[in-house]
């Protein structure tokens, strides 16, 4: 009777200590656009910089999902521990993302590094080996608005001749200015950013069905895709736009004559755009961050005349930002270290401005 007893105990005690739970577990949390499928217990994300973050009391912690080619950096108490390559099966794929011998208490982040503009990676379920606890925060949250600079294409190369693979082992939103001035300021983030593109054209005039415009209210960064999201209200609103518009002359399939042109049409559409972003989230401030780029130095004068127009029109809480970095990595983007000028370069005007 007493070995039955003890061997009862021995089983609740591992079904109670090593299980699988839903990715829509309460003791998981997530930062940045999400979509959940609650019935399923699924999570998808497809911004970069979006994570989740768990506090593991116990030995494992495996995750299972479809990646379909994203990456992903895990943390464990704030250290890179490993990066993770899923692959384009569409299949699951279950990841380990932390193991000991003993049990210890440890806080575990995953973050999205790359981009993707046709998928969205799912996460199915967690292994535990150990209990899960949410970590909560009262934070303040940033909503991040770019191109290529904001989303760390690139961020870990050291040179700037890359070939596409290279760009693809080498970007990482990890390490770009949003999460790490987000970090610094102690608060949770969204990213909306997306490679190529601009406010009213993209890089050398391709792909004129869209610009960044077209997903403030997105769940990704899929033209066609229509699915709901959760995310939180920001304090404060990030746009860093610019590049892409001035980056050559108008092409011929473009309606612009001239980069004159261009640049009126760039004023014009910030201005509708901060109405846009106005009208979803009201009166928070929004800092510009405007930067000298090469052909056209226009993207600073363009600020300043649209901050102008809206100023008239009543709108108050805008901030131009000129941030500068000498974009020493791949196909001129920021290295790991220019990226963490311009997050500090950031921060000090946040602060100094006192802007949240």
């Amino acid at each position: 009777m007493y070995k039955a007893i003890m061997l009862l105990g021995a089983l609740f005690s591992a079904i109670s200590f090593a299980g699988s739970v839903p990715a829509t577990h309460h003791g998981v949390i997530y930062e940045g656009r999400v979509v959940k499928q609650y019935q399923q217990g699924h999570v998808s994300i497809n911004w970069p910089g979006s994570n989740f973050k768990t506090k593991l009391n116990g030995n494992s912690l495996h995750v299972t999902m479809i990646g379909l080619g994203n990456q992903f950096d895990v943390m464990i108490d704030g250290v890179l521990h490993k990066k993770i390559v899923t692959d384009y099966s569409g299949q699951p794929q279950k990841f380990e993302l932390f193991k000991a011998l003993e049990p210890k208490i440890v806080e575990i982040e995953v973050v999205k590094r790359s981009e993707d503009t046709s998928n969205f990676s799912e996460i199915l379920s967690f292994d535990v080996e150990g209990s899960l606890e949410g970590i909560w925060q009262q934070q303040k949250h940033i909503l991040f608005i770019g191109d290529s600079i904001s989303a760390g294409f690139g961020s870990e190369s050291n040179k700037r001749e890359c070939t596409w693979q290279e760009v693809q082992q080498t970007s990482n939103a990890r390490l770009a200015f949003p999460y790490i001035s987000s970090q610094m300021l102690e608060s949770t983030l969204t990213q909306v950013s997306m490679s190529g593109l601009g406010l009213v054209r993209n890089w050398s005039g391709n792909q004129p069905h869209h610009t960044i415009t077209h997903y403030l209210d997105k769940a990704g960064a899929l033209f066609e895709d229509n699915r709901e999201f959760e995310d939180r209200f920001p304090n404060l609103i990030v746009i860093e736009v610019g590049t892409n518009d001035f980056s050559t002359d108008p092409q011929v399939h473009e309606p612009w004559q001239n980069i004159q042109e261009v640049k009126q049409a760039w004023i014009k559409r910030m201005v509708e755009f901060v109405g846009m972003i106005r009208a979803r989230y009201p009166k928070q401030p929004i800092v510009f961050m405007p930067r000298p780029a090469y052909p056209y130095d226009f993207i600073i004068p363009a600020t300043d005349e649209a901050i102008s127009k809206l100023k008239v029109k009543g709108e108050s809480d805008l901030y131009s930002h000129t941030f500068y970095s000498a974009l020493s990595g791949c196909v001129w983007h920021p290295t790991e270290q220019e990226q963490k000028e311009i997050a500090e370069q950031l921060v000090n005007f946040i602060n100094s401005n006192k802007i949240m």
